[in-house]
């Protein structure tokens, strides 16, 4: 049963409503280590399908929020997919010619 209570304000208009939101983080929670990677540098998406973790644009204004510019680094070229997939072309390239 919910329980009103009214405000004795000037800012306040109608009803002011909270609600409880049933997300809990062991619900939330997704890793990965190892495991299939995809033919495409393409990350899996989700917790489906085991994918990895993607790092959006608002992910990285954060770090830079905080100033975790070795992390950032690191997870925007060591760790990255595309990294990867550029260094193997460079050094196929260089063993060609």
């Amino acid at each position: 049963m919910e329980e009103w209570k009214k405000f004795r304000s000037t800012y306040h208009c109608g009803l002011y409503v909270h609600t409880k939101l049933n997300h809990l983080v062991g619900d939330k929670m997704h890793a990965r280590s190892t495991g299939h990677t995809a033919l495409l540098p393409t990350t899996l998406g989700g917790k489906a399908q085991f994918g990895g973790q993607r790092f959006g644009e608002m992910e990285v204004w954060a770090l830079e929020a905080y100033g975790a510019s070795h992390t950032l680094r690191e997870l925007l070229t060591v760790k990255s997919e595309m990294f990867k997939v550029e260094q193997e072309c460079i050094s196929r390239l260089l063993m060609d010619s």
